[in-house]
């Protein structure tokens, strides 16, 4: 700071504030105010232990100000305290001039308080800011300070503003007092260290350098600072007046931890098609504008750039929030609302960039819902398996640039959802689109109970709504009728449900009880309890009526999903897996796997495994058998499901394997050391995958010895291998 020329001297807020005719603007390239109601509490606890004499004098920090003309004061760094104490001054101001409160001032008038210390005449013949109140915030904030003031309607989403929120805090404490005075005097006793700026050069070096005494800076702040202070002062005016207002109505007062910052870095995401740190934003921000417009700029590039900019914060505010002020995106709200109640945002990025080839009309409103839907099968499949996002921010974050490296692989033109379709089929591991038989065996074994409350309604209503009849989802959540989930067996089982179930009752419930079959809608969850299924009528879950007579049991719901239990009689195992088959027919309609006709070109090799001969150090990427491709991610896994493939579909083969000697070795009833893997689908005979690849190769070819020329032919196994490196 040595090189600035600098005036220290100490003071305090009221002589700081009683300025007379000078006024004072925080510059726009700073943050908008961000203390919150906490901070104003801890505020007030300092006015009152002041007042009494418990503290007598309170530290209230640095104000850091350079001069402008004659009457103006630039806040460089401060402003949260300067904003925070005007709002409490703003409402004594109002209680003292209201006759509905006790609240008064008894030494001075509430027009000359206000002169004083919030706003200079109308007609004053002094410098002044846009408006004759003497402080200006940043951006947004000056519109909602200035109604705040003048006492104007606040829209809803500057209610709830923080500056809204600190104001009426204020005047709901303070409007239980008597006397104010104390409360504007004891601003006498906050003491700062008043540091004027004779000389103000950079001034974006020194407000990232001030070591500020309130809230660090978030990245959308800096970011913020960056973007409005351009050395040119007309494209200053430009960025802020044109586009910079924008973002901070949009962002800012919507109710969020820090929707500037999340912006940016999504926005960052979508472009550069990587992972960015929230820590990492401002520093990618400023990289990825200079890499754009360089050090020297002009007015057409400032704009295409922030052109760019606002368009994508319009895609973002419509996946985040439903924000679609002029109708663009209504053609596709269905899908997206869907998308944002399941509360995953790792696709947003992706997402931008095909709502803008959307608005650009590079692709349809038809390919944009398929695109959504896809996505959404992808989403939900995962979670019906119990893995949510884990690691798919290495699938979306640079899934466009993949889907446009694929799409340049062939000399066609590829639809874009083709492309994803293929894309996400040959994710392997931990990110793999979980199949039909995937999707089958979770429904039966993961505790859907157990999912986040939201998820549950988001899949149980969507199944709810393959009636036409039937609420939709978004119906739903708009709407007042509450629902809840009923366990059709008991979460507690009575004498009644062991007999229903059968001698094996601990094991199906053990089994099912918090899984979808066992599961359904109902308004009635309370009044169904532990009653019996059936048997009982008026008195049990399907014919029950309520003290008035109504019939609310199964058999009368209006819930679409129930009317599949009025033909059954008894819910037992049998009838568990029945409902199993149900659900996952419902599934399979909503969320089914993806179709393709994109076929990216193999770059590598085709081996029929009739022929494989020495295929040490090579890796496998997938296999064919009866036309039917199976991606894989390494040659244990290959080994395995051709295995089971090929005695599953001949099962004769669990028996002839003990012609071949090599088999013999090979295969075993018992899952001891070394055989650590299932064969097929019989689940009594183990196979080892701890073998080298030409070993299981020769299996493989030993098994195939052992069926007819014909069936082998069937099989037509083609092994694909990756293409081997050049020396």
């Amino acid at each position: 700071m040595s090189n600035y020329d600098l005036h220290i001297e100490p003071s305090d807020m009221r002589q700081f504030l009683d300025s007379g005719t000078t006024y004072y603007e925080i510059p726009d390239f700073q943050r908008p105010y961000s203390w919150d109601l906490e901070d104003a509490k801890l505020f007030m606890e300092d006015v009152e232990n002041t007042i009494k004499a418990e503290h007598p004098e309170h530290y209230f920090g640095s104000v850091i100000w350079m001069p402008e003309g004659s009457f103006k004061r630039i806040i460089i760094d401060g402003q949260q305290r300067i904003t925070t104490t005007t709002l409490m001054l703003t409402a004594i101001y109002h209680l003292a001039k209201s006759r509905k409160y006790k609240a008064e001032l008894k030494q001075i008038s509430p027009e000359s308080f206000s002169n004083m210390f919030l706003s200079n005449p109308e007609n004053s013949q002094y410098g002044r800011s846009e408006t004759h109140v003497k402080l200006k915030t940043v951006t947004v904030d000056h519109e909602i300070f200035e109604k705040i003031y003048r006492q104007e309607d606040l829209t809803e989403q500057e209610k709830a503003s923080k500056l809204n929120i600190v104001y009426q805090y204020f005047f709901d404490y303070l409007s239980t007092k008597e006397l104010l005075d104390d409360y504007y005097e004891v601003l006498g006793q906050f003491k700062i260290a008043y540091i004027s700026l004779g000389l103000y050069d950079d001034p974006q070096r020194i407000f990232e350098s001030i070591n500020s005494t309130g809230k660090p800076l978030k990245d959308g702040d800096k970011i913020r600072n960056f973007a409005l202070m351009l050395k040119n002062e007309d494209l200053r005016k430009i960025v802020y007046n044109e586009y910079w207002k924008k973002i901070e109505k949009s962002l800012v007062t919507i109710k969020s931890d820090d929707n500037l910052s999340d912006f940016f870095r999504t926005f960052l995401i979508s472009i550069l098609q990587r992972d960015v740190k929230l820590n990492e934003v401002y520093s990618e921000f400023k990289k990825y504008f200079r890499a754009e417009l360089g050090e020297i700029y002009e007015e057409p590039e400032v704009r295409e750039f922030y052109d760019r900019l606002t368009n994508y914060l319009n895609h973002y505010l419509f996946l985040k929030f439903g924000i679609d002020s002029e109708g663009r995106y209504e053609p596709i709200r269905e899908q997206a609302f869907r998308l944002r109640y399941l509360r995953i945002e790792i696709p947003f990025p992706f997402l931008m960039r095909i709502l803008d080839k959307y608005q650009n009309g590079e692709i349809d409103e038809e390919e944009v819902k398929q695109i959504f839907a896809v996505i959404e099968s992808y989403l939900v499949r995962r979670i019906l398996m119990g893995q949510y996002t884990s690691s798919l921010n290495k699938v979306f974050y640079p899934l466009y640039k993949n889907i446009v490296r694929q799409s340049e692989k062939t000399d066609s033109r590829p639809k874009c959802v083709d492309v994803l379709s293929y894309i996400l089929l040959h994710q392997e591991g931990i990110t793999a689109f979980p199949n039909d038989k995937d999707v089958s065996n979770s429904i039966r074994k993961v505790e859907f109970y157990r999912l986040r409350g939201w998820v549950r309604t988001f899949i149980l209503f969507s199944i709810n709504a393959l009636s036409k009849d039937s609420l939709s989802l978004e119906q739903y959540v708009n709407g007042n009728k509450q629902f809840t989930i009923e366990h059709v067996m008991p979460q507690t089982l009575t004498k009644e449900w062991r007999r229903m179930l059968g001698d094996n009752y601990q094991q199906i419930y053990d089994t099912y009880i918090h899984t979808l079959p066992n599961l359904t809608l109902t308004g009635y969850n309370s009044e169904y309890s532990n009653l019996p299924f059936s048997g009982v009528p008026g008195k049990d879950k399907k014919t029950l009526v309520d003290e008035d007579g109504n019939l609310i049991g199964l058999d009368s719901s209006s819930i679409w999903m129930n009317h599949w239990f009025k033909d059954r009689t008894v819910w037992n195992e049998e009838a568990i897996e029945a409902r199993a088959k149900w659900y996952e027919k419902q599934i399979n309609k909503i969320w089914p796997m993806p179709e393709t006709n994109y076929e990216a070109p193999f770059e590598g090799e085709i081996v029929d495994l009739v022929d494989a001969e020495d295929l040490t150090n090579r890796v496998i990427t997938s296999f064919t058998v009866f036309g039917d491709e199976h991606n894989v991610a390494q040659w244990s896994d290959a080994y395995c499901e051709m295995m089971g493939v090929i005695f599953d579909k001949y099962p004769v083969l669990y028996e002839k394997y003990l012609e071949d000697p090599l088999l013999q070795k090979s295969i075993s009833i018992s899952d001891e050391e070394p055989f650590d893997k299932k064969l097929g689908e019989n689940g009594h005979y183990y196979i080892c995958t701890n073998t080298s690849t030409n070993h299981k190769i020769r299996i493989l070819q030993s098994v195939l010895g052992l069926l007819d020329d014909e069936d082998v032919d069937d099989l037509d196994i083609k092994l694909y291998l990756k293409a081997e490196k050049e020396e």
